[in-house]
């Protein structure tokens, strides 16, 4: 389990499809959170949503984003390399 958040106890992504219960299965994540959990999982989902619909915006109204979304890129690519960089000295 990871922590997030306010302390709450959240069971290994339900993303990762090498991840299983002990039943076997990889499915019913969101069955498998306590209340609070779930109820915290909601609120941030709500969040990243609002979020990507700003965004979305943004992208299709704003012609100064594509100098953003160049940059993004950019950021990207550079923690991208960087990430092999440190993948390939601990090896």
């Amino acid at each position: 389990m990871k922590e997030q958040g306010a302390s709450v106890m959240l069971p290994a992504s339900p993303f990762d499809p090498d991840v299983k219960w002990q039943d076997g299965k990889n499915e019913g994540y969101f069955d498998r959170l306590s209340d609070e959990a779930r109820e915290k999982m909601v609120e941030e989902l709500v969040d990243v949503i609002v979020v990507a619909e700003q965004v979305k915006y943004l992208h299709e109204k704003e012609p100064e984003f594509k100098t953003i979304e160049r940059l993004m890129t950019e950021k990207v690519n550079r923690q991208l390399k960087r990430i092999e960089k440190e993948k390939n000295y601990e090896h």
